[in-house]
């Protein structure tokens, strides 16, 4: 029996070896394919494409609210107008986007008669391209906290930061109006962003590289923000808030419907909140935010994926079938090769004998 089995092996051997390459390839498949999932890091183009939008939603918005904002100089009551916006009409041309490898990104740009749009990677923390004079231990540091508001914090000054660790919390938007760098360190210091700085001579500074955060939709949150604000000299509290109203909310479903459906609110309900309250301070409609609550439930009351049902998704997946396919294919080709090879001795035998 065992010379029998041992026998069938070896007239078999390549049929074993095939089926054990495709069993090893489905293992290793079905445990790597997952570990390689697509960067959250922005991309280049995405840095690009964040800015383009940001230029034009800030455009279309002008373009939009231009009687509403020309009204006082037509009524005779105010001389700011659209033409205030400087920049709606000194285009930047002069844009220099950076990417941090660990922690945050931005984009400079400046009025330039030339176009170039340059972006590169930074290895340390954002904060140190704009500012590399910073210090890299902040032991003994005091500490110095901006806290996350609804608005931003309006800084006409430049700020000295020398000797204090000065920490911007997610949420905190930082608008700076006066000139150069809203921050300026010459005895040491550290800054550290996880909010936003915008520097209205040119600088979009985020705590955060990830692509929700330098996406198409969050440029038009960012773009409306800077509106509204460079509106503030132009038109009363009551307009600007009708104006934010009617722009952002739109924007907001738009934001919690891709999240919805993206699972960013599964293992994190405190975001869902977080995103629902800010829904409510523009949306007046009881119907919308049933809606939305409704969604919500009904995302967190459908079953996650058990294993199973994971690995028979990564084997349908295309890149499963091609290495299954290709395998496959080269066994059959090394058996009928083999085949071939036996055909041709056993017609050659008889002929050597004969001769």
């Amino acid at each position: 029996m065992k010379k029998a089995s041992v026998q069938y092996f070896r007239k078999h051997k390549y049929l074993y070896l095939g089926v054990s390459i495709i069993m090893i390839l489905l293992l290793a498949t079905v445990l790597i394919l997952p570990s390689f999932k697509e960067s959250s890091v922005v991309s280049h183009e995405g840095l690009r494409s964040y800015f383009e939008e940001y230029l034009a939603e800030y455009s279309k918005l002008v373009e939009e609210n231009g009687p509403l904002l020309d009204q006082g100089i037509v009524e005779g009551y105010s001389e700011s107008g659209s033409h205030n916006l400087t920049f709606h009409w000194q285009r930047p041309y002069q844009i220099e986007g950076v990417i941090s490898e660990t922690h945050g990104a931005m984009l400079s740009f400046n009025h330039s008669n030339s176009m170039a749009f340059t972006i590169s990677d930074f290895s340390l923390p954002i904060e140190y391209y704009v500012w590399p004079a910073m210090v890299a231990d902040p032991s003994g540091l005091p500490s110095i906290r901006v806290l996350k508001a609804s608005t931003y914090y309006h800084l006409d000054s430049y700020v000295s930061a020398d000797g204090v660790l000065t920490y911007v919390d997610p949420g905190a938007n930082l608008m700076y109006t006066g000139p150069g760098y809203a921050f300026r360190f010459s005895k040491g210091g550290l800054l550290i962003i996880f909010g936003s700085l915008t520097e209205k001579s040119g600088l979009i500074l985020k705590g955060s590289n990830l692509k929700e955060d330098w996406s198409r939709l969050q440029a038009d949150f960012d773009s409306l923000s800077r509106f509204l604000w460079d509106c503030g000299e132009i038109l009363n509290e009551t307009t600007i808030k009708s104006i934010d109203t009617k722009y952002r909310l739109p924007l907001q479903l738009e934001k919690m419907s891709a999240r919805l459906k993206n699972g960013a609110y599964a293992d994190n309900p405190n975001l869902f909140m977080e995103d629902y309250e800010e829904l409510k301070t523009v949306c007046t409609s009881e119907t919308t935010l049933s809606k939305v609550l409704g969604d919500y439930y009904e995302m967190q009351g459908t079953a996650s994926p058990t294993m199973v049902e994971k690995i028979l998704d990564i084997l349908n997946s295309p890149i499963v079938t091609a290495i299954v396919a290709a395998a496959v294919g080269g066994i059959i080709g090394a058996y009928l090769e083999r085949r071939s090879s036996r055909i041709k001795r056993k017609t050659q035998a008889p002929t050597q004998m004969k001769r």
